[in-house]
């Protein structure tokens, strides 16, 4: 197993609808996470700042949007689209074949510029801009 450091994005949806994005190493196998918030782990590419970063979050708990937190979106011109990811994620650099590797310094810095907060309804919450590239894996 080999570890990989990258931000972990965690979502508070019972209490304060805060969240919280700290570097974590994490351990893959066969590149997937083994993460205790994203049990069953899905893909996605998203572009910050022109760079490609790889996006895990848990399959099932974005299909239900409902009960969770933005985490990340892509925006267009300063506005939301409909292109939103919510609940805990892993995000990452990639390497060769498409594999997960640790994020540099810079890295980290870009995506914490993206971080940006908006009102739904009474509560504010944190989320990560970002665009979009192709279609999603």
């Amino acid at each position: 197993m080999k570890r990989v450091k990258g931000m972990k994005v965690t979502a508070d949806d019972f209490g304060e609808f805060d969240t919280v994005f700290r570097l974590e190493s994490i351990a893959f196998e066969n590149n997937l996470p083994h993460c205790v918030h994203l049990e069953r782990p899905t893909e996605f590419y998203r572009y910050n700042g022109g760079k490609r970063f790889l996006v895990y979050a848990d399959a099932e708990k974005l299909k239900n949007k409902f009960s969770q937190v933005l985490t990340l979106a892509i925006t267009e011109n300063g506005k939301l689209t409909n292109d939103r990811l919510f609940g805990d994620l892993f995000i990452c650099n990639v390497g060769k074949n498409n594999a997960p590797i640790s994020l540099t310094e810079d890295d980290e810095k870009l995506i914490r510029s993206q971080i940006a907060e908006e009102y739904f309804g009474y509560f504010p919450t944190r989320y990560i801009k970002a665009d979009c590239k192709g279609e999603i894996k």
